[in-house]
């Protein structure tokens, strides 16, 4: 299964890799949102880690985008963010997506989460 990883931080990204690498996901990354957007077009992964706070296009205008393509339409989301504003993750919220605070979680949690949110047992 194909996940993509939409995130500006280059340490975060290769954190990201090697754990669903080694999880057996086929990883994919992009460190903007716009270029984020058009991987995601050409590839259709099955699931994408979105972070917020981006150069180029942020996070939440990325998440509308995908949301007007066809196929964008249905793919899991999952946010990454670091900001405590109420704003951002009442937005979040708000349209039903799962996130995680970048200062609180464990990667073992992401990939225990993208793989309940993918249907796989193990």
């Amino acid at each position: 299964m194909k996940i993509l990883i939409i995130e500006d931080s280059k340490l975060l990204q290769a954190v990201m890799q090697d754990a669903l690498q080694n999880a057996g996901f086929e990883v994919y990354q992009a460190d903007n949102g716009l270029l984020g957007l058009e991987t995601a077009k050409q590839i259709h992964p099955d699931l994408i880690l979105l972070d917020v706070m981006m150069p180029v296009m942020d996070g939440l205008t990325t998440y509308q985008e995908l949301r007007k393509d066809d196929w964008g339409k249905t793919v899991p989301v999952i946010m990454l963010t670091g900001a405590e504003e109420d704003r951002v993750t009442s937005w979040i919220s708000q349209e039903g997506l799962d996130y995680f605070k970048k200062d609180n979680w464990m990667m073992n949690e992401v990939v225990s989460h993208i793989k309940q949110k993918l249907g796989i047992s193990k």
